[in-house]
């Protein structure tokens, strides 16, 4: 389903949601495509059995939070939370829209609705860091424009953080 523009359904039909097993397939499908492996820490294409591994493991994991983006119920794209930072109740975040959603400002209303869940979902003072690779000019305007302050740079990829008191 290809949505255009002006044909994008009134705000009230995104929603987002605890991701579930149904998602793996859709998950990894965004997750091979191109644009997506080579945004990536890794580009290599990611075969089902680990997959379906790390995505078992990762709906169990109490440190992890995955959510689904959804018009009118049907999924376009995913945000995960990782707890990497104990101490400092650090989380790093990753999105990934499903390639025919991209370049069509979802970015926007997956982060900050996103964003939304996981503050009703762990309450109190948290920190969201994001590495997003220097030539990925979408992730780097849509995290400065949502508010992340850029901390750090290296060859690959800059740092962004956020605050939530």
């Amino acid at each position: 389903m290809v949505i255009e523009g002006s044909q994008f359904p009134s705000k009230s039909n995104f929603s987002i949601r605890n991701a579930e097993l149904a998602d793996a397939n859709n998950i990894l499908e965004w997750r091979n495509d191109i644009h997506t492996r080579l945004m990536s820490r890794t580009s290599n294409l990611v075969k089902w059995e680990k997959h379906i591994s790390w995505f078992c493991n990762s709906l169990k994991n109490p440190e992890k939070y995955i959510y689904i983006l959804e018009i009118n119920k049907m999924p376009i794209g995913m945000c995960r939370f990782e707890l990497i930072q104990k101490k400092k109740n650090e989380y790093e975040i990753s999105v990934n829209l499903s390639s025919e959603f991209r370049g069509k400002n979802l970015g926007e209303v997956l982060l900050r609705l996103s964003i939304e869940k996981f503050n009703k979902d762990i309450c109190g003072q948290k920190t969201i860091s994001a590495e997003i690779k220097n030539k990925n000019r979408g992730n780097l305007d849509l995290f400065t424009k949502y508010g992340f302050n850029h901390v750090g740079l290296n060859n690959k990829f800059k740092r962004y953080i956020y605050e939530i008191n």
